[in-house]
């Protein structure tokens, strides 16, 4: 030991032997606090047990006489002293804390003169322990998210603790907590429905919300729909454009036929039941306009592509199945017309709710060399969070004032960030285009889990039968990572070979590709 080192006995008030510290003269009372926190364990302490603004130590002096220390002396008047340390562990509390779904509680302390609503921060503090995840943790930072603190009562219910109720007055040692987050304001809390096909294979769980409709059911059924081991078969019907899902009722009695559900109906009765879902014909469900209506909450969804790949026409497509749209909404690739030049808003309102189309040029987004992928990749960031570039190189697009539609889209009181992105994609083209990627990367990275991306691949009519065009979608959802029960073929010719494309049934048709864009976009918008 050196010269200007020394020893410090220390010792807790509780009693127990005097444990070495080697400290520099130099150092202060401060420090050596700081050492027997991290210490805790060879006084048989948790490192939690010590608090440093309760801590008080004390040098014995002879005589059996104590003086208080400051935390700014020096540690040079304790000499051949011991140090007593007292951190007031009888001013505090043991409580067990639980998950309103977990079986596990956590033993945690807190001073007796806190409050019940202090066990927030002791929540946030601990929330990897209590399981509870990184992005949920920091949305109770940022007081996105609200903790609920209860109390079980002698019949078993959970019962409100009064969150200015002093810890000391508690009369219960275990507290249950729930988080009611964004999605849960607005979507209920989480549950749990047994799901399994009609033709065979594995039952799965499914996790939705009680505020959910059965279509919302059906598109968490389709986001991995893998997991029920289908066959080859009715894996492919799954992304059959002449077919769709169907839940059917639960089975009340034992050999009762179920019958099927509308889309828009609750999936709150589901609530730990067992339901199965078939494929059908598309055209067994007649999408009514008025179905529609609840799913516009002002959303916005940008269809982006490559130029010439159909953005412009699939939303006149989508504009001529509604009723009161001025058709074409859109400029489109004609003899007359370069196709859409500017980045073009079209408001669209049923009855008397509104969403928002919006037709991103595919001219400026050049993927050639690394410095165009660049300033796409830039571009494309900008617009899906909804904001003006302060500095746009001149000639972006063709025509100098491109963006000035977008300026005025941007100054109205009701926009918001994009919450559904479309890409378009031009089926007969030989590949998936490097933009394609680009959108899919750019619009995974914004807020929450990614904003949802589908797709729609157009001039299918070029294409020869429905097997290529399956092996067309494979393809797009292996490069692009969206899957295939997201994109949907297309032909924006009125009529085609295909039944599906042909009259009233393409228009089912059209309304159901738009209904799945908006149930999408506005579970998105309301959840984030």
């Amino acid at each position: 030991m050196s010269s200007d080192s020394i020893v410090v006995y220390v010792q807790s008030i509780r009693g127990g032997n005097a444990l070495p510290f080697e400290c520099l003269l130099s150092e202060r009372v401060s420090s050596l606090a700081e050492k027997i926190k991290q210490s805790a364990r060879r006084f048989k302490l948790d490192s939690a047990d010590i608090d440093l603004v309760n801590l008080d130590l004390f040098v014995c002096l002879p005589d059996d006489r104590k003086r208080k220390l400051r935390f700014n002396e020096g540690l040079d008047i304790v000499k051949d002293n011991i140090i007593e340390f007292d951190c007031h562990l009888e001013q505090q509390r043991e409580l067990y804390v639980q998950h309103s779904r977990s079986i596990n509680p956590m033993k945690v302390k807190i001073p007796n003169d806190k409050k019940v609503c202090d066990l927030v921060d002791v929540i946030i503090q601990n929330a990897r322990d209590l399981s509870i995840s990184e992005a949920v943790a920091e949305s109770l930072k940022e007081k996105k998210s609200e903790v609920k603190l209860m109390v079980k009562s002698s019949d078993g219910e959970l019962e409100p603790l009064d969150p200015f109720l002093c810890i000391a007055e508690l009369d219960r040692d275990n507290v249950i907590f729930d988080i009611e987050t964004e999605v849960t304001k607005t979507r209920g809390r989480p549950m749990k429905i047994y799901v399994k096909p009609v033709s065979g294979g594995r039952t799965q769980t499914v996790v939705c919300w009680e505020n959910d409709t059965v279509f919302d059911v059906i598109n968490e059924i389709k986001e991995d729909v893998q997991r029920f081991g289908l066959g080859e078969d009715m894996a492919a019907e799954v992304v059959d454009p002449d077919k769709m899902m169907v839940l059917l009722e639960p089975e009340t009695k034992l050999g009762q036929q179920a019958a099927p559900m509308k889309t828009l109906d609750s999936a709150c009765d589901l609530k730990d039941k067992l339901v199965s879902f078939q494929m059908v014909s598309h055209r067994q469900e007649q999408i009514k306009i008025d179905d529609l209506v609840p799913l516009c909450v002002g959303q916005t969804i940008a269809f982006i592509g490559a130029a010439g790949h159909g953005k412009s026409s699939t939303i006149n497509t989508i504009a001529e199945v509604l009723p009161d749209i001025e058709t074409p909404l859109a400029d489109t690739w004609n003899k007359h017309s370069a196709g859409t030049m500017v980045i073009s808003p079209h408001a669209i309102k049923i009855g008397a709710n509104i969403f928002n189309l919006l037709d991103v040029p595919g001219d400026g987004l050049k993927v050639e060399t690394q410095q165009q992928r660049q300033d796409t990749s830039s571009t494309i960031k900008w617009i899906l969070e909804g904001k003006f570039p302060k500095d746009v190189k001149p000639g972006f697009w063709k025509d100098n004032n491109a963006l000035t539609a977008w300026v005025t889209y941007l100054k109205r009181e009701t926009t918001g960030k994009v919450d559904a992105v479309v890409i378009v994609h031009d089926g007969s083209a030989a590949s998936v285009d490097m933009l394609d990627k680009i959108v899919v990367d750019k619009a995974r990275e914004q807020r929450g889990n990614g904003i949802p991306v589908l797709a729609v691949m157009t001039h299918v009519d070029k294409l020869d039968n429905n097997d290529v065009i399956r092996d067309k979608i494979k393809e797009m959802s292996i490069a692009t990572g969206i899957d295939e029960a997201n994109i949907f073929p297309l032909s924006n010719l009125r009529t085609q070979r295909e039944t599906y494309l042909r009259g009233s049934e393409k228009d089912q048709y059209v309304l159901l590709i738009l209904k799945h864009m908006l149930s999408r976009s506005k579970r998105f918008k309301e959840n984030v």
